[in-house]
């Protein structure tokens, strides 16, 4: 995308993204309002071009509150799923160690088996 100026694209700014997030949903399943928390880029480029032109005016604060509400609102989001992303991982790290020590058990098994054979 383009950081210039312009009157189109300051429109295209303005316009919320709904298409992006009506093409995302059914991969996601249940998680549109997560998603929709997201949409952060548009309100930057907003915020740039304003910087670009020297403006500084209460859209521009209003925009930056907004961007502030929003990447808070998406640290809450997130915050609980990072937590959750540990345990998992742990969890299969356990398992996949299990496995492992099973395979070991069973070829020390067949080891033994096969030295008794040989002597």
């Amino acid at each position: 995308m383009s950081w210039s100026s312009g009157g189109i694209h300051q429109q295209q700014l303005r316009m919320p993204q709904q298409p992006m997030v009506q093409q995302q949903q059914p991969q996601l399943g249940a998680a549109p309002n997560l998603l929709s928390q997201f949409h952060l880029f548009p309100l930057i480029e907003a915020i740039a071009d304003a910087t670009e032109r020297g403006v500084r005016d209460q859209r521009v604060d209003d925009l930056v509150n907004e961007l502030g509400n929003r990447f808070e609102r998406c640290q809450q989001l997130l915050a609980p799923h990072a937590a959750s992303s540990k345990p998992l991982t742990l969890r299969n790290q356990k398992m996949k160690l299990q496995e492992y020590e099973n395979q070991l058990n069973l070829r020390r098994e067949a080891l033994s088996k096969y030295r008794e054979m040989v002597e």
